[in-house]
Formats: structure tokens, sequence, C-alpha cells
């Protein structure tokens, strides 16, 4: 778990808390980050596992899920919202007030 921090307004920012909040994320969040960066990537630890028995079968198979679900969360924040279009005026006339109600009870 990455550490959270909030200031009070009463509190100084010092040099030596901003070097203690950036030893405390190299510490904490960098190797996090880069195990991550490993999963998206397809690196998982699997391929690292030693085989003991050498008569057994060595069949790895990993499968960079991180990648599939950051992007498909990606797609989904940052992709561009549905548009309609119809060269019928009046179906799209009376589709407005439908999706304009949906957006209202968000």
């Amino acid at each position: 778990m990455i550490p959270h921090f909030k200031l009070s307004e009463e509190q100084p920012l010092t040099v030596e808390l901003i070097r203690k909040l950036i030893n405390l994320h190299q510490g904490v969040a960098v190797p996090r980050y880069n195990k991550l960066e490993k999963y998206y990537l397809g690196k998982n630890q699997i391929y690292s596992k030693v085989q003991t028995d050498e008569s057994l079968p060595n069949n790895k198979v990993g499968h960079p899920y991180g990648k599939l679900i950051t992007d498909e969360l990606t797609g989904y924040f940052m992709g561009e919202g549905v548009t309609y279009t119809s060269k019928d005026q009046a179906a799209i006339d009376e589709l407005t007030p439908i999706l304009e109600y949906n957006d209202e009870q968000d």
C-alpha cells in the first residue's frame, strides 16, 4: 500500500520533510510501480521460476492481464463518447430528451 500524506497549513514545508517524502516514495512506491510495469509488459514472475525436477514438463504461460485491464479502463476514461447521427432529424429530436434524462440522473 502506498502511503498518503496530508500536511496541515501550519506545518512548514522544509527541505528535510521533502527529502523524507522522496525517500519514502522511492522505498515504497517505486518498487511497486516497477512490479506493476513488469505485469503490464507481460514479464510475469512465472518466467523466473526454476523447475526443480527435470523430468517434469516446464510449461510456463504468462499473460499481460495488467495491460488488458489498464488499456480497457483507459479506454473507458479517455475514449470518445457515443454520438448519435441520423438522416431523420425527428428520430434525433425524439432521442435527445431520453439521453438528457439519463445525464441528469448521474
